[in-house]
């Protein structure tokens, strides 16, 4: 069950944990953590997401430990977009994945990032809404973020056991210790690798 009701799951598909090269590589350069967002910018997620490249990079100037954004989404951006999330040591647009690609992507990133907008038409289009990506970011074995207001349902689910930052106020407090904080951000991989085998794995789906 979820939010207390009788549900089913569907799911695009899971991640087989493997240490990849990708995976091998970002231990190695572990000065500088890899956060990934992969999937749509609409109801103005994209804003959201421009924020906390923002932070990420009052973040980076200040502290010995950095973290850079990737944004991937198969949408068609604007110009305005583009460069709103692009920031110059902080963040960037790398383009669409293929299918074969996100693993590889999954398996490479330290944080895997989800969000929803604070606006209020994007809150009441969304407040119910339980995003796909979810359980595939969980089945990664990663230490899941989210970003966005507490009323909206993925950010509520996730709010038990990922890190969750529902104040935008606090955005660069949140980011900064999550990011330095090797011992929490193991926790909160834990968590969300345990929660991927209450809710999605097979033998949970088979019952």
């Amino acid at each position: 069950k979820l939010f207390g009701v009788d549900s089913y799951v569907i799911r695009n598909f899971s991640v087989e944990k493997k240490e990849t090269d990708a995976e091998i590589q970002s231990d190695i350069q572990s000065e500088c953590l890899t956060m990934v967002y992969a999937g749509g910018l609409h109801y103005n997620r994209w804003k959201v997401l421009k924020q906390i490249a923002k932070s990420l990079k009052e973040i980076n100037e200040s502290e010995k430990r950095k973290c850079f954004l990737k944004v991937y989404s198969s949408q068609n951006l604007s110009n305005k977009i583009v460069e709103a999330i692009n920031l110059d040591g902080a963040s960037e647009f790398c383009g669409s994945l293929s299918a074969s690609q996100i693993a590889e992507i999954y398996a490479g990133a330290d944080i895997l990032l989800h969000v929803e907008s604070f606006d209020s038409n994007a809150i009441a289009s969304t407040k119910y809404s339980f995003s796909t990506k979810i359980p595939e970011y969980l089945s990664a074995g990663k230490c899941v973020l989210a970003v966005g207001p507490a009323e909206v349902a993925s950010i509520r689910y996730l709010s038990d056991f990922a890190c969750v930052i529902n104040d935008k106020e606090q955005m660069v407090f949140e980011l900064k210790k999550l990011i330095t904080d090797n011992r929490y951000r193991d926790l909160i991989k834990f968590n969300c690798e345990e929660r991927y085998k209450k809710d999605f794995s097979r033998s949970k789906q088979e019952e």
